[in-house]
């Protein structure tokens, strides 16, 4: 079937402050002319060229919803990155990449439905907020709380968390915020799992607006 996505400067929305809207269209190289200043991109079910996010340099932001990839590969060489959004991306398997962006202050996966375990993020020492949510395949959430200096964890529909990752959070030296919004999870899953981890509630926000009020 044809790609019936259109080119991205054609649709592309520029929203100010370096922030671009794109949905349903293919970036090319000679994109970067019009793109090089971007500090927030949101991308709906867009394509990009190997390397092409390494080479914005005030890139700050990532909203990556849509489309298809088997790996974070788009991420490589990627450096400053404060906040990505993951969501709903079809096929999205190896998720390793993660554990290469040490500035994220937020990171927000969502909907992965092949993903089935996290890396370890002990290398993302300046994560703050960690949101999961409906990712089925997932058995447990362990790797994450590896992350050193993680404040507050928001989870979402189905979530696989075991009684060690329980343990995990309530050991965590800097955990302080828990929340789980558990749409279409039976009670008897997440009822325990809140009352044993025992924290206040975790904030439920946009997360570009938590990253612009924790920057």
């Amino acid at each position: 079937m044809a790609d019936t996505r259109k080119p991205a400067k054609d649709v592309a929305q520029n929203r100010g402050n370096g922030a671009f809207w794109i949905d349903h269209a293919v970036v090319t190289a000679s994109d970067l002319s019009w793109l090089k200043d971007a500090k927030a991109l949101t991308l709906w079910n867009v394509s990009l060229p190997p390397g092409f996010l390494a080479t914005l340099p005030y890139l700050e932001g990532l909203d990556w919803h849509g489309g298809s990839a088997s790996s974070l590969a788009l991420l490589e060489g990627v450096s400053g990155l404060g906040y990505l959004i993951v969501n709903q991306v079809r096929g999205l398997t190896d998720i390793s990449h993660l554990a290469s962006l040490p500035t994220l202050k937020l990171l927000s996966l969502y909907g992965l439905s092949k993903v089935t375990e996290l890396p370890s993020l002990q290398p993302l020492h300046n994560l703050q907020r960690l949101e999961l949510g409906q990712m089925k395949s997932l058995g447990s959430i362990g790797p994450a709380l590896d992350a050193p200096n993680l404040r507050e964890l928001l989870l979402t529909k189905q979530i696989g968390i075991t009684s060690e990752d329980v343990a995990a959070i309530r050991l965590h030296k800097c955990l302080s915020r828990f929340r789980w919004d558990a749409i279409d999870v039976p009670n008897k899953v997440w009822e325990p799992v809140v009352s044993q981890v025992g924290l206040p509630s975790a904030k439920a926000e946009f997360p570009h607006e938590w990253y612009a009020a924790n920057v």
